[in-house]
């Protein structure tokens, strides 16, 4: 993963520069997750048809969440771990985990006065 510089923004507009540690999903990977998820659920499925009782729900239910996972792995950009920077509200330099990007905003609490803070990444 590689340290890049960020902008943490207030709900207010406010914005100061931190860094994080951001790793960028490729598109051929995202596109791999979005269709190997169903095929292996398909895969799983298949065979539980001879199971009593489980031929009931795993049969659909196994492709069926492999779409939903593979949905979610397609639509996720990245990974931003280790987010580093000052709070604006309050002045505390603080380190928070991060979380994935994709098409919902990221926000991090600084550790001090617990105020959410959206990490963007410049592009």
């Amino acid at each position: 993963m590689a340290s890049e510089s960020i902008i943490l923004r207030t709900r207010d507009k406010r914005e100061v520069e931190g860094t994080a540690e951001v790793h960028r999903t490729n598109p051929a990977s995202r596109t791999a997750y979005m269709v190997g998820f169903p095929v292996a659920g398909l895969i799983l499925g298949i065979p539980t048809i001879f199971i009593p009782g489980v031929h009931f729900v795993a049969p659909w239910a196994l492709p069926l969440a492999g779409l939903v996972v593979g949905g979610y792995m397609a639509g996720r950009t990245g990974v931003v771990s280790d987010v580093k920077g000052t709070c604006p509200e309050c002045g505390e330099a603080f380190t928070a985990e991060g979380g994935s990007l994709g098409n919902d905003t990221l926000y991090v609490r600084c550790t001090g006065c617990k105020t959410p803070l959206e990490v963007v990444i410049p592009e």
